[in-house]
């Protein structure tokens, strides 16, 4: 569904999920947005089913896309960096494992982030979560 989607129009079967914001700590301006999780299956995201996927609208139009998958700690950062380097359009730097990325692919910005999950052991899960908004025009 493209960016500026009315709500109204969506495709999809929504259905509205309830956020807090801590405005104190977001600088007291938060743009109202509404979000919804769809109704049935979310769409494959790394290669999974995502844990978190929802379309956020402002205005009535869709502005923000947020998905979040849990990835095997073993493997995690080496699934991270390829999805990265997938989305920048690039390749692999050997050896590294960013637990961040950020980009632009055409209209679309996104802000991707790598966290293990608070458990005992080396192969504890770990959680990207990434973020799409509607860029501006290329330059």
């Amino acid at each position: 569904m493209p960016f500026g989607t009315l709500l109204k129009d969506s495709p999809l079967a929504l259905h509205e999920v309830l956020l807090f914001h801590d405005t104190a700590q977001e600088g007291g301006d938060v743009p109202h947005r509404d979000c919804y999780a769809p109704a049935g299956e979310p769409p494959l995201f790394v290669g999974r089913r995502p844990d978190e996927y929802l379309l956020c609208f402002s205005d009535d139009r869709l502005a923000r896309v947020d998905a979040s998958a849990r990835l095997p700690g073993d493997s995690a950062g080496e699934l991270f960096a390829a999805a990265c380097a997938q989305w920048r359009g690039t390749r692999v730097a050997g050896g590294q494992t960013p637990d961040s990325c950020e980009g632009r692919d055409g209209m679309t910005r996104f802000s991707a982030h790598l966290a293990a999950e608070p458990a005992p052991g080396a192969s504890a899960p770990a959680v990207l979560s990434i973020s799409l908004f509607a860029a501006g025009k290329p330059q």
